[in-house]
């Protein structure tokens, strides 16, 4: 069994930045879905969940397309908190 921690990796540039979360466990997935489901707004535009999976390697990106207010900051920082994430690359 994978005792590896759910890593996140954030990336930004002028009006777009992207925070990616990568699970390791089915337990480690669902805790991120019931995170962003609760944090992320619904239902905007400019706003892109998608998920990509390697071997058992699930990664979950939450992508800001037109982030002109940086309304992303303060999610990830909530999303980074909930899920007991000290360190972000």
């Amino acid at each position: 069994m994978n005792k590896q921690s759910i890593q996140a990796i954030h990336h930004s540039e002028e009006r777009y930045s992207s925070l990616t979360l990568i699970a390791y466990t089915t337990e480690q997935r669902n805790q991120i879905t019931n995170i962003l489901n609760k944090e992320v707004p619904q239902n905007q535009e400019d706003i892109v969940i998608s998920e990509s999976e390697v071997d058992s390697i699930l990664e979950t990106t939450v992508e800001y397309h037109d982030d002109y207010d940086k309304k992303s900051g303060a999610i990830f920082d909530k999303i980074l908190k909930s899920l007991n994430i000290d360190e972000c690359n």
